[in-house]
């Protein structure tokens, strides 16, 4: 049970970090934008790479003699793929609102993300199949394959494109979230890394949901813009915001009650 309870630990971690950030996000009461609703989504991605990684963890001792646990172990190995596959496009995606880059109209972008992101989980489904992503021997021991490599290089694509947004809208976002997402690229990159060349380390997901935490408090958490009291955004936020909509050329209306 310790050797079990050692391989789950760094799913575990990762989980409790993305469950409390929930909560906070629940108890602050955030606003209801796309921005807010994509980023529940990408801390729900890694709570279940992470509860996959933990049911794996325990049910892999007992699969060779409980063909129930045999068949968690393949699902959640493959679900655990399917999720964390599409972490790093939504990332973008999320990234592209947060800096105004999704109003800007170039389709020829989105197809191409959009591409890729279909062929890695193609890939990735096919593999019950062809076991062209990872493969569980006969004593259910995880093998690397070819097409694993397909799914870093389209994280890595998603998150150089990120990166680009960042710095090429560098302008319209406020310091304080810049630096969140600076610091959300280096630790997600990080544990990548890590757990690239250190097998048994599976600390990849516990990076990626310290790096969550991060853009929460950052760019989530709206305390200065919002008045606590009345529950509506301030002056300042208005034209804080109107400011951003002219630097990107975005058509807006405005609805003034007097």
């Amino acid at each position: 049970m310790a050797a079990e309870i050692y391989e789950a630990s760094f799913y575990m971690v990762a989980f409790l970090i993305v469950f409390s950030a929930l909560l906070f996000q629940k108890i602050d009461g955030y606003r209801d934008k796309a921005q807010n609703r994509l980023y529940t989504w990408l801390l729900i991605d890694i709570m279940v790479s992470s509860m996959c990684g933990i049911a794996g963890s325990f049910a892999r001792p007992q699969a060779l003699i409980n063909p129930f646990a045999a068949g968690i172990v393949r699902f959640v190995q493959l679900l655990y793929f399917v999720s964390h596959t599409c972490l790093a496009p939504m990332f973008l995606v999320y990234v592209r609102l947060v800096s105004g880059a999704v109003y800007r109209k170039k389709t020829m972008f989105v197809k191409l993300y959009l591409i890729i992101f279909v062929i890695a989980e193609l890939v990735t489904l096919s593999n019950p199949f062809t076991n062209w992503v990872y493969i569980l021997d006969e004593n259910f021991v995880f093998f690397r394959q070819w097409g694993e490599t397909i799914i870093y290089a389209s994280s890595a694509f998603y998150i150089i494109a990120a990166m680009i947004h960042v710095t090429q809208y560098w302008y319209s976002i406020n310091n304080r979230r810049r630096w969140a997402m600076i610091l959300a690229f280096i630790m997600a990159v990080t544990g990548v890394l890590l757990q690239l060349f250190f097998k048994n380390l599976e600390i990849e997901l516990a990076f990626e949901a310290l790096a969550m935490v991060g853009i929460f408090l950052a760019v989530e958490k709206e305390d200065d813009r919002v008045d606590t009291e009345v529950g509506t955004y301030l002056r300042s936020a208005l034209r804080a915001d109107l400011d951003n909509y002219f630097k990107l050329d975005r058509s807006f209306e405005v609805l003034c009650l007097r």
